[in-house]
């Protein structure tokens, strides 16, 4: 069975990670953490909270068209994922779990402790770009470093940008 982790990216259409987790014919069930505590240290608005909370009713919804269920689970913080996570790998017993990446400092701590934790287990996770057009880190100078000074980097990304072949 397959995992499909939904983040920030409520969204059946236009969704990468949802779209390989549904190649194949396997089964998919769906995901959402809420964490509350994370949320407050970021100084999430409480609008935002409700919108998240309205959005995953429609996305419920979608997904029931798809006949994947989603399964919303409330943790305080980044960190309390990882036990739950691996509750559900194991009762549904997950080999593939979907998600799009998420490239903040927390978010990157949380998703290099899920490798970590997935990697004395038999479950792969899978991570797709969805924010960007190019990925961070991947617009490099001549020796293969990050830009220190906008207008270069600027000049590389439109070349490349330029470069790219036409997405159908």
């Amino acid at each position: 069975m397959k995992l499909m982790w939904f983040r920030r990216d409520l969204r059946v259409k236009d969704n990468l990670a949802l779209t390989k987790a549904c190649e194949g014919g396997e089964p998919v069930i769906a995901v959402f953490f809420e964490t509350h505590e994370q949320w407050k240290s970021h100084h999430m608005a409480p609008i935002q909270a409700d919108l998240i909370c309205r959005r995953l009713q429609v996305l419920r919804q979608e997904l029931e068209a798809l006949n994947i269920p989603l399964i919303v689970k409330s943790v305080g913080t980044f960190s309390d994922i990882n036990p739950v996570l691996a509750q559900l790998c194991q009762e549904y017993q997950i080999a593939d779990i979907y998600s799009t990446k998420d490239y903040e400092f927390d978010e990157v701590t949380r998703d290099n402790g899920i490798s970590g934790l997935l990697s004395l287990t038999s479950t792969s996770l899978h991570t797709f770009d969805h924010k960007c057009i190019f990925s961070p880190g991947t617009i490099v100078n001549g020796d293969g470093n990050t830009y220190r000074v906008f207008t270069p980097f600027k000049k590389a990304w439109v070349k490349k940008f330029i470069q790219m072949p036409p997405q159908h």
